[in-house]
């Protein structure tokens, strides 16, 4: 009989112990919800704020602006693989012949060296309206023995 009494008296102090780890479950069931709900709203606040469509289109107007500036002329002797130097005097020495006057902010060449092959190169100018300036004048590369 005491055999039985202790039996049942350990199943009951289980089936306490298995309520009570159920409750704890549910309560940080519920906690990792509400920390997950907070992290969401906190997310969406941020994306939402950061992909404002006033935001989008000032940063797309700034870089469809900063393309506006440039130029990509074809052609230029490629002699090695970084030739910065070279690279700014040959480009002031072309805009000599177009519109003395261009504001070049920096040029660059585009792709990997290559022997033998002339990359094209991206002159990016201080404004639009220099670049357009030299777009409207480069007829008068046609006129030079350098360029023509």
């Amino acid at each position: 009989k005491q055999w039985y009494q202790r039996r049942v008296r350990v199943v009951s102090l289980q089936c306490q112990l298995l309520e009570k780890r159920d409750t704890e479950i549910s309560a940080v069931q519920k906690t990792a919800e509400s920390e997950i709900q907070s992290f969401a709203s906190v997310l969406q606040k941020s994306c939402d704020s950061a992909l404002a469509p006033a935001r989008v289109s000032r940063a797309l107007g700034a870089v469809a602006e900063d393309r506006a500036n440039n130029v990509i002329v074809h052609g230029l002797c490629d002699k090695n693989e970084d030739s910065t130097e070279n690279l700014d005097e040959e480009v002031q020495c072309l805009l000599s012949y177009v519109y003395d006057g261009a504001k070049v902010l920096r040029s660059e060449r585009i792709g990997r060296f290559k022997e033998g092959v002339k990359r094209p190169v991206k002159i990016v100018f201080w404004g639009k309206d220099t670049r357009d300036k030299v777009m409207s004048r480069k007829t008068n590369l046609m006129k030079s023995k350098t360029y023509s």
